[in-house]
């Protein structure tokens, strides 16, 4: 079984880094189909996501400025 694992911006360049390892401030770039694996703010583009709401899923637009949850799901740019 693999670790989990983050696309994290560092110093300008897009690392692949286990999700153990990100840390306060770093920047993750996110693709249709990856788990948001911390809560934060988005920061640029636009997206859709799958959020757990109660016993169901909601599917919520994130743009930028908009706070996100680690339990959601990117479905769409």
């Amino acid at each position: 079984m693999s670790q989990p694992r983050a696309r994290a911006v560092r110093s300008r360049r897009t690392v692949d880094t286990p999700t153990a390892e990100i840390v306060l401030d770093d920047i993750l770039e996110l693709a249709p189909g990856d788990q948001v694996v911390v809560d934060g703010v988005m920061l640029s583009g636009v997206s859709r996501l799958g959020e757990p709401v109660r016993a169901r899923s909601a599917i919520r637009h994130a743009v930028a400025g908009r706070r996100v949850r680690g339990t959601a799901f990117a479905l769409a740019h």
